[in-house]
């Protein structure tokens, strides 16, 4: 799946991190639970510092979101490890060698350096899901106005599976993935290859902070800042019909 970067000019930073699997157990049978497990990266291209975490697989619901890892610095030397679960709290403490090279703890190592907020009153209702989970799909007047069709958030079956109507959910979600099969067979019969609107594919050597090799890829795609032009106009004439 690649990495996703973010360059922060006006900080002078450039970030990147992976993407870790998310499995889905019991589907058939039994209580269905979320396992979120695997190796990722978070880097700062700028300074070349990097935290290697793992989220470790689960066998059941009880033991999902623990964590281990590691904080290290340009040189590859390892200044943090990082432990604890993501779901109730994570820990920072200072590596031992690193104390002998000058860094300072972050926290006591008793002390949890990240703690979640606690889940909304009613979140078997919301999938438990968080408050801000919740919000990324939140639709609002103004939102409405300012985004494109083609917004994630328009979605018939994602909206209807808010509204709690899993039937109607369902009924949808298999009707856009036959519209979309379709169009994507006409496509190929007429020999149209797919651009996205935007997001422009370059070569990683052309970016003003060289990618890490461990990224494995010879190109991306780049955000072309045409969104914020046509969201200026309110021309959305660009965008296909997703949803319809």
């Amino acid at each position: 799946v690649g990495s996703i970067h973010v360059d922060c000019p006006e900080l002078g930073e450039h970030y990147s991190w992976s993407k870790v699997r998310v499995s889905v157990n019991n589907l058939i049978m039994g209580r269905i639970w979320i396992n979120i497990h695997g190796d990722f990266c978070v880097r700062n291209h700028s300074t070349r510092e990097y935290a290697k975490m793992k989220i470790l697989r689960a066998s059941n619901a009880e033991g999902v979101g623990n964590v281990e890892g590691g904080v290290f610095d340009a040189n590859n030397h390892q200044v943090y490890k990082i432990g604890g679960n993501h779901l109730t709290g994570i820990t920072v403490e200072l590596f031992p060698s690193a104390a002998a090279r000058g860094h300072a703890p972050l926290a006591s190592p008793l002390s949890p350096m990240f703690i979640p907020p606690p889940l909304p009153h009613d979140a078997h209702r919301q999938y438990h899901m968080s408050h801000f989970a919740i919000q990324l799909n939140e639709l609002t007047v103004k939102i409405q106005k300012n985004s494109p069709p083609t917004d994630s958030r328009f979605r018939p079956d994602q909206r209807a599976l808010e509204d709690g109507n899993v039937v109607l959910a369902t009924a949808e979600k298999l009707r856009l993935e036959e519209v979309q099969r379709t169009v994507r067979k006409a496509r190929k019969e007429e020999g149209v290859t797919y651009f996205p609107i935007w997001f422009t594919q370059t070569d990683k050597s052309t970016l003003i902070h060289p990618f890490h090799e461990s990224d494995g890829l010879d190109t991306v795609w780049k955000f072309n800042g045409m969104y914020w032009n046509s969201r200026e106009r309110k021309d959305w004439s660009k965008c296909h019909n997703l949803y319809d």
